[in-house]
């Protein structure tokens, strides 16, 4: 069996660790001495601790929002995985198929029952359609 591609674990990795690094920050900027409002050198260093607090937020919530992000981007742009989805929706339609066989609809028998499944994104548009309804992708006629 072949081995799958862990490439979208690289960008998460990355994400991650500067979201960790933000967590830092806002630890550090809590936790700095700070002089007692009124005594030198208080305005300068309150400045620095909210400075770091803003900062480490911003690192962290950008991190993980960008390794989240870039991590999906890097999974959904690997062949090997859109090869899997392609398989994965093959194998939907089949039991979408069968099951309204089971319910005694039969999509080649009726006229107003054959639809075009989208396999982009599985909404099941009328048989005239040549785009999908939900996703605007070209339509490919049920053989």
């Amino acid at each position: 069996m072949k081995k799958s591609s862990k490439k979208w674990k690289i960008p998460l990795a990355i994400g991650l660790a500067i979201s960790i690094f933000g967590i830092i920050l806002i630890v550090l900027g809590a936790t700095a001495n700070v002089p007692a409002m009124g005594e030198q050198g208080w305005f300068d260093a309150e400045n620095k601790s909210i400075m770091l607090i803003s900062f480490g937020g911003f690192l962290g919530f950008a991190g993980l929002i960008t390794g989240i992000v870039a991590s999906a981007i890097t999974y959904n742009a690997d062949p090997e995985n859109q090869a899997k989805m392609v398989e994965k929706q093959k194998n939907h339609e089949k039991i979408f198929h069968e099951a309204l066989k089971a319910r005694g609809i039969d999509i080649e028998e009726s006229g107003k029952n054959k639809f075009i499944t989208c396999k982009y994104c599985g909404t099941a548009n009328k048989e005239e359609a040549t785009r999908c309804s939900a996703c605007g992708a070209g339509l490919q006629k049920l053989k």
